[in-house]
């Protein structure tokens, strides 16, 4: 057989270590370490598309998170509020876009990880 070929025995072994992944630590280590955890699950795992989603979302985030707080920054100068109060709302607005990319990690992880437990009690 090849090397690069994963035979049925081996593939059902990954997916029954997948299974048994603690999913209350991971979603605490998302909360707290939200890059790294998703790099590592990744890594130990063998499954990227969480992480490179995730990332992209991070990504996509801070661009939103810049023109939400500006718009709002301008509409409070605007509205004779304060450059205190701006800055308040511009920091708020990127501490909530903040949460979006390890929130998407967390769940993508998740559903494969509440599939494979299907799958592997299925079996």
């Amino acid at each position: 057989m090849l090397a690069g070929v994963m035979t049925e025995l081996e593939k059902s072994q990954k997916d029954a270590k997948t299974a048994r992944v603690n999913l209350v630590l991971m979603g605490i280590l998302h909360f707290f370490f939200a890059f790294f955890a998703s790099l590592g699950y990744a890594i130990y795992l063998d499954y990227w598309k969480p992480f490179l989603v995730a990332t992209l979302t991070a990504i996509a985030s801070i661009v939103a998170a810049g023109i939400v707080g500006g718009i709002l920054g301008a509409v409070i100068g605007a509205a004779g509020g304060t450059d205190e109060a701006a800055g308040v709302i511009g920091i708020m607005v990127g501490v909530l876009f903040g949460f979006i990319a390890p929130l998407v990690s967390f769940l993508m992880f998740r559903a494969r990880v509440l599939a494979l437990r299907d799958r592997v009690r299925s079996v």
